[in-house]
């Protein structure tokens, strides 16, 4: 024989809760924030040994940055002026052992990114040599492009 339990019944009273204070809020945290300008990094320099350039990357971008942007865009005034200088772009990604498939993509596609800049603003495409090198870069930082002008030594 199976035992029925039953549960008493539950009386209906209604919930007492003590009364909420008056909240006003406060004018200044309903204004708008102040803009602020946030710091430039150091995304661009110089390479150690001088020769080139280097735009350094947030892990997993590809965009080029305002200052990388001002970069490119004298490294095509140059190219645009002088006929005989080449570029080379080698780019690097970082990454774990795991994802240096991805790595060798994103350094394509930030490669892809510079060679498409400098061609937007007339510097002929056949003058620009890719190098997507993924995680293999020899010192730090891991996610960068250096940008290597060459072409005949100076008189």
């Amino acid at each position: 024989m199976a035992a029925i339990l039953v549960a008493p019944a539950v009386w209906a009273q209604p919930e007492w809760t003590p009364p909420l204070p008056e909240l006003r809020p406060d004018p200044q945290a309903l204004a708008a924030p102040e803009p602020v300008e946030p710091e430039e990094q150091e995304t661009i320099g110089t390479l150690p040994g001088g020769g080139g350039f280097r735009i350094v990357y947030v892990p997993g971008a590809t965009a080029i940055d305002a200052m990388g942007g001002r970069l490119l865009t004298g490294i095509a005034e140059r190219m645009i002026n002088d006929e005989t200088i080449r570029l080379q772009i080698r780019s690097y990604a970082g990454s774990t052992p795991e994802t240096s498939v991805r790595a060798r993509r994103l350094s394509l596609d930030r490669a892809i990114a510079v060679r498409t800049f400098l061609v937007d603003r007339g510097v002929r495409s056949t003058r620009i040599d890719i190098r997507a090198l993924g995680d293999t870069a020899p010192q730090p930082p891991g996610d960068r492009v250096d940008l290597l002008l060459s072409g005949p030594p100076p008189e």
